[in-house]
């Protein structure tokens, strides 16, 4: 990534270092765009929903699970390049509503994933087992 930035000439795009903490990312960051061809429904949603921001995403796998297009995210109608330009174009339209459509994010991403994931499946086993 960082020879294809310096190929292109790219100078605003900065690289991160290993952060622990996930909440400490989101707390300086608007947005996950995430030009996926191939995807499961990707932890980085999850993520990024639980700490109030919206994502920009290509509708494959398990992404428009979450991801309502223009309610609490964005959706890129196919994994192309032009798809992708429509959606974070949108977004970048609705660039006033940004903590709205974060907060919608948050709210309906926990209607979905529960608090304690490990525990929901643990107790659903044992209901299995009985």
């Amino acid at each position: 990534m960082k020879r294809l930035r310096d190929l292109w000439s790219v100078d605003k795009v900065k690289f991160g270092n290993y952060v622990d903490n996930i909440e400490a990312i989101w707390a300086s960051h608007h947005a996950l765009v995430l030009p996926s061809r191939y995807e499961g429904l990707p932890l980085a949603v999850v993520e990024a929903m639980l700490c109030g921001r919206f994502c920009i995403v290509t509708d494959v796998g398990g992404n428009t699970e979450l991801v309502k297009d223009n309610v609490n995210g964005f959706v890129a109608m196919a994994p192309k390049a032009e798809c992708l330009d429509e959606a974070m174009e949108r977004a970048w339209q609705r660039r006033e509503s940004w903590c709205e459509i974060g907060q919608a994010a948050s709210v309906s991403v926990r209607k979905v994933i529960h608090r304690d994931p490990i525990d929901k499946f643990v107790s659903e086993v044992k209901l299995l087992l009985e």
